[in-house]
């Protein structure tokens, strides 16, 4: 490969990625503080009875669990 194939352009500045380890020994990528904060879509309601309690649960659409 010659040198002008090989420094096409400007490259974006590497940035250190944060891992973290999830309960499951799953290794995911660590999330910003703000990340959270922007409404990408329909939230769901879930109902939640336990006992004597009722609990009301609103999580956006896309989650996983």
């Amino acid at each position: 490969m010659n040198s002008a194939a090989r420094s096409s352009g400007d490259s974006p500045p590497k940035e250190d990625i944060e891992w973290e380890m999830r309960p499951g020994g799953m290794f995911v990528q660590r999330r910003e503080a703000g990340d959270d904060d922007h409404n990408d879509g329909p939230m769901i309601s879930i109902s939640v009875a336990y006992g004597s309690s009722d609990h009301e649960v609103y999580l956006p659409a896309q989650s996983t669990f």
